[in-house]
Order: structure tokens, then sequence, then C-alpha cells
């Protein structure tokens, strides 16, 4: 599994070495901001997450393009490629479910109010249900978001509900989820930000950070010039719970 960590790494180099030529990067918060990409704008994100438990330790490599739709329209795709190691057992990869995501600016942010945006999401079911990639099922989520600007302070909040499929598994409920975010910049170009991270229900995602009911993060973005964003993060499941999850992110925005 080493080698293929390392071949992935690589790969992501290679990636990054051909394209870096957003100022702006959700990154490497899980809270959603309201912010579009703008009409036309192209825009990617490549991350490798790690999680780790008493049970298993899971990789997580992520790419999501991102297209900007008019003013108030952007549309995106997240592709999860798991390498998933369970205590004793020999490891397993694959693609996980893919996300379909749709983010639209309803109204747009004011001296006195925030913006606020309705995201959108389709999980898609072509993940392996077997292997443990997918839950077999399409999920629909809708979340509100809330973003303003406090200088020097940028605060977010999300609402949001899912809907989950329960064809392959009648036990799964449908779940809320919460959080809220903070950005503060540092200087020009470094940003240290934190959150909560909560859902309602214990349920299936296969999500490297997404198994607890309550996760909070903090992290640091640097941003290399207009267009690429590096950041990393660090994330735990709240003392208390089982199974504690802890784990790392790290990741790069760029913006065509």
């Amino acid at each position: 599994m080493k080698k293929k960590i390392l071949m992935y790494c690589a790969g992501l180099g290679l990636f990054i070495l051909l394209l870096a030529p957003c100022t702006e990067a959700a990154r490497p918060l899980a809270t959603e901001d309201a912010g579009v990409a703008g009409d036309k704008n192209v825009q990617a994100e490549i991350s490798l997450d790690y999680a780790s438990t008493d049970t298993y330790r899971n990789y997580t490599f992520l790419f999501v393009p991102v297209y900007g739709i008019g003013e108030k329209f952007e549309i995106s795709a997240e592709f999860p490629y798991l390498i998933v190691k369970p205590g004793g057992e020999e490891s397993l990869e694959g693609l996980s479910d893919i996300n379909i995501v749709l983010k639209t600016l309803l109204v747009p942010e004011t001296a006195k109010k925030p913006a606020l945006l309705l995201k959108t999401v389709v999980k898609l079911n072509n993940g392996g249900e077997e292997e443990g990639f997918g839950s077999g099922d399409i999920d629909a989520v809708f979340t509100g978001v809330f973003s303003k600007d406090l200088k020097p302070f940028v605060v977010h909040a999300n609402l949001g509900y899912t809907f989950t499929g329960k064809k392959r598994d009648g036990s799964l409920k449908n779940y809320m989820l919460y959080s809220i975010a903070m950005e503060y910049s540092l200087n020009k170009v470094i940003k240290f930000m934190s959150e909560i991270y909560g859902e309602s229900n214990s349920h299936f995602d296969i999500g490297a950070f997404r198994h607890h009911v309550i996760n909070p993060l903090i992290g640091l973005t640097y941003q290399f010039n207009e267009k690429t964003v590096l950041d990393i993060s660090f994330k735990s499941g709240l003392a208390g719970w089982k199974n504690e999850e802890f784990g790392f992110s790290m990741g790069l925005s760029l913006t065509y």
C-alpha cells in the first residue's frame, strides 16, 4: 500500500506542476461558504485525507472540478478514491460514491446582511457496497449557507437536511447537518480556519472525516498567488464518542 500511496502523491505533484499557473477556497472546511466560482471560471481542488481509529485507517484522494455558470450558479463533482486498511486485514481500494453539487447564490452579501446560498448535493450509488465504498443508494442533501465578512473575521454557518436512500437498507434515517466556521487572516497570505461540524444521526458515509456526530477542525491556508492556495488541517471526534477518529488533510485549490 505504501508504494501505491507514493505513486498517488507523485501523480498529484505532477498534476500540480502541470496546471498550477482561488483566491477564496472552501478547503479545508467541511462547512460550505456562500461564494460561487463566477461566470465561466474553472477551479479544481485536489486533496489527501488521512483518518484512523482503533479499527481502521483510511486514505482518501479527492478530486473536485468546479465550473461557474453565470454569476449565481456553480456546479462541481467530487471524485473520492479510497484506500481502507481494516485492523488485521488486507487493504481495500476503489472509487467511492460520487457527489454532484450545485450551488445557487440566492442573496448577495451587503454591508448589513450576510450572503445566502442554497447548496444541493446528489450522492450517487456507484461505489462498491460490498467492499464498503458506497451505500448502494442515492442520497439528496439540501443546505442553507450563510456567510458574512466581519473583518478581520469571515464567518460561515450551515444548516441542512439529508434525504437518505433506503432501497438497500431501510434502517437508515434522514438526518440534519449543521456547522459554524471562522476564517481569520493572519497576514496577506496566511489564514487560520476553525469549525465545528455536526450531524443529528449516525449514518453511512464513507468520507474519511464524516464518521462522527460532532467534528471540530483547525487548519491553515497559504496563498501562493491569485490562483493557487495550499491548505492543511487536523480533525478529531470529540472525546467520549465511540470509536473516536483522528486525522489530517492537505490539499491544493486552483483557479484557471
